[in-house]
């Protein structure tokens, strides 16, 4: 038997330092006829942009068509049952300037499927809520 488990939801500003501290997450999209979830490596910056490099494909579309995304972050301790999400919601946009293309790649971690994408998107964060959540003791 569990009792009921603590749900608290997070600060505005702990969500924004979760979400400088964290560099993996999940990019959330709409692509053509279903969601999508792909994994990305992320930066935060200024607290309200979220980058992160990609090949050319659905990410880039949905940032070249301003569509409204999101980026989820997570961690969770399954010995324990506690953790934590975050989840950014905004536009995104494909970034095509040279010069901010090049400040980007040199400042975002290596992409763990093939070094050749160079392509970067952004995310504008104008929406973000968290919560921490603790699993109730097993009580036998």
């Amino acid at each position: 038997m569990y009792d009921s488990g603590a749900l608290e939801a997070l600060s505005q500003e702990e969500c924004r330092h979760l979400l400088r501290e964290t560099k993996i997450g999940r990019f959330v999209f709409w692509d053509r006829t279903h969601y999508a979830v792909h994994p990305v490596r992320y930066i935060c910056e200024n607290d309200a942009r979220i980058v992160f490099r990609t090949e050319h494909g659905a990410k880039v579309e949905v940032g070249a068509q301003r569509q409204d995304v999101s980026v989820e972050i997570d961690h969770i301790d399954p010995i324990n049952g506690h953790g934590w999400s975050v989840v950014a919601s905004g536009p995104a946009s494909h970034v095509t300037d040279p010069f901010q293309v090049e400040h980007v790649l040199s400042e975002l971690p290596q992409p763990w499927a093939s070094d050749e994408g160079r392509e970067v998107v952004c995310v504008y964060v104008d929406f973000l809520e968290g919560r921490r959540f603790q699993a109730p003791p097993f009580v036998p």
